[in-house]
């Protein structure tokens, strides 16, 4: 392609970018339901519409939150394999997107049982799951999200009053 051809069409995506994001959070204002935002953005990817969001894999500030929430983006993912966030600061950004209703997933250190269940008392939105590669780890990934009868995970941790995780 030729330069000015590139360019013309970098302008024309970041146009539509800014359209789309524009769209998006005049969308989100909205739309202020009480089942949370997450259901809205499960429905947006099943119907391949563009849903935007970040990684954190550094710089643990609460206060980001707020605003990639006030800059339209969809969701946020909090990457723990990956980084040096230790459980009162993944704590804080779970209680601030919940307080916030903004979908925040988890990528865990491990497919581990306990460290799930863990994530999503806390209020994990959704998870990216590592180094999953079986069916028996695929089962106690379920057997940790869901509750009865689906999984065995109990009702409980500090967000039992406004969890929104995947089974409700």
């Amino acid at each position: 392609q030729s330069r000015p051809h590139a360019m013309r069409r970098r302008a024309n995506l970041q146009r539509q970018l800014g359209e789309v994001l524009t769209a998006r959070l005049r969308q989100a204002e909205a739309s202020r339901s009480p089942v949370g935002s997450l259901r809205f953005e499960v429905e947006r990817v099943r119907r391949r519409e563009l849903t935007i969001g970040v990684l954190i894999s550094f710089d643990f500030w609460a206060g980001h939150i707020e605003h990639f929430k006030a800059e339209g983006l969809d969701f946020a993912v909090l990457d723990l394999e990956h980084s040096t966030c230790d459980a009162p600061c993944a704590e804080e950004l779970f209680r601030t997107a919940r307080l916030l209703d903004f979908p925040l997933i988890v990528r865990p250190e491990a497919a581990v049982h306990h460290m799930v269940k863990k994530y999503m008392d806390w209020g994990a939105a959704g998870l990216m799951m590592p180094w999953t590669e079986s069916q028996q780890q695929i089962d106690a990934m379920r057997d940790a999200v869901f509750t009865p009868p689906l999984g065995r995970r109990g009702p409980g941790g500090p967000s039992i009053y406004a969890n929104r995780s995947l089974d409700r």
